[in-house]
């Protein structure tokens, strides 16, 4: 007995997916921020307008659930440029302690973006709050993705 109980658990153990899962608030009406996995894209203000603020790097940070504080890196995201987009967002990813650029978000919990940037008005700041967790997705017991 302990024999099938052991197959089937290994069973429905194998596939399993981890996916990241997020829930972001924050910003004003028209603001915007996701992390995707290994970045970020903010949208300051309309989208359907050209550009009007320039993000300052060296004033924005990410804080850790536990406390740790990330830096910021920022370019233009290819895919809008490619695209000609009038909003160009900022491609944001965060860099550690030590100045060395990361991928994904390192831990799960809830993690606080805070981004300083020169607007119309000077200078201006948004906050985002983001729930990041892991979700394990398994097609035998979730069923096929839609």
């Amino acid at each position: 007995m302990k024999y099938i109980i052991t197959c089937m658990a290994c069973l429905l153990l194998i596939g399993c997916i981890p996916l990241q899962q997020s829930d972001v608030s924050g910003g004003t009406k028209n603001d915007s921020f996701m992390y995707y996995g290994d970045y970020g894209l903010l949208n300051i203000g309309s989208a359907d307008k050209k550009k009007t603020v320039t993000l300052l790097p060296d004033s924005s940070y990410a804080l850790s659930p536990k406390g740790i504080k990330y830096g910021i890196y920022t370019e233009p995201h290819f895919y809008d440029l490619d695209q000609k987009f009038p909003y160009i967002r900022d491609h944001v990813t965060l860099v550690n302690p030590r100045g060395k650029r990361i991928g994904s978000i390192p831990q799960n919990g809830t993690w606080h973006f805070h981004f300083e940037f020169i607007g119309s008005r000077g200078r201006e700041s948004r906050d985002f709050t983001s729930s990041f967790w892991t979700f394990y997705y398994n097609p035998i017991i979730h069923g096929p993705p839609n």
